[in-house]
């Protein structure tokens, strides 16, 4: 795992300043239209992981906005996915968050303020490590919605698990990796009256869609089952192709 090429790769591309004023503009516009635009950024994103793989690495596809309408459409599946996986995940998290909270607090109560202290920092930890366990259920789904643009083939329990077995390490050191960076860029975008904020915004689902990538590669370096890609039809509003090898 390439942990800094989350971040290094954008300027790979000589276009990655009109990519970057795309992904903006389909965050400013979806203050105005809700969902929409944020499905249109994801669904390039999910480009971006397949014109990755398809060019083993070496470039990444521009955002082509003739084929915005692809880019939504490809963008729904990885969003429904997200949206069920995280609601199955919730079930189960929030009552365990909820209960170990009322219990730190209970401890804390009967055994003064240093004890409480000890029990809040331990609520704390068991909640991170709560969530890194999620991200291991999460990430193959949504992987595999991603790549697969199928609803019903992101579900291969077996097929997450055997990813999540192989590339569990990777996973958790690169989502700690992620929401650290992030925090830092999001503090340096708000310190930039807030304009910063935007650019930051894009550069982390960038990395993301990169992250993406690696765990990819990664595991079917170790073997793993290739995810079946879907053969897409002609775009919709008359673009090219953005997965063919650059010119």
């Amino acid at each position: 795992m390439q942990y800094l090429e989350m971040y290094q790769f954008v300027f790979v591309n000589p276009n990655w300043m009109t990519n970057f004023l795309w992904g903006g503009l389909c965050l400013l516009v979806a203050g105005v239209i809700p969902i929409l635009p944020q499905l249109v950024f994801m669904g390039y994103q999910w480009e971006m992981v397949e014109t990755l793989h398809r060019r083993q690495g070496r470039a990444y596809s521009d955002f082509d906005t003739n084929r915005i309408m692809d880019y939504l459409l490809r963008g729904v599946w990885p969003f429904l996915v997200s949206l069920v996986a995280g609601l199955l995940v919730g079930v189960i998290m929030v009552p365990l968050m909820i209960g170990g909270l009322v219990l730190a607090l209970l401890v804390g109560q009967q055994g003064g303020d240093a004890l409480a202290f000890i029990a809040i920092a331990a609520w704390v930890l068991a909640v991170v490590a709560l969530s890194l366990g999620a991200s291991l259920f999460m990430y193959p789904l949504v992987l595999r919605a991603g790549l697969s643009q199928d609803f019903g083939q992101a579900f291969n329990f077996g097929w997450a698990m055997s990813f999540a077995k192989l590339m569990w390490k990777e996973i958790v050191v690169g989502t700690l990796f992620l929401f650290a960076t992030s925090l830092g860029l999001c503090f340096v975008g708000l310190l930039v009256f807030c304009v910063g904020m935007y650019v930051a915004a894009i550069w982390i689902m960038f990395a993301h869609a990169h992250f993406y990538w690696q765990l990819y590669e990664g595991f079917l370096d170790r073997g793993g089952e290739p995810i079946p890609f879907k053969e897409l039809p002609p775009p919709m509003m008359g673009g090219q192709p953005n997965w063919q090898p650059p010119q």
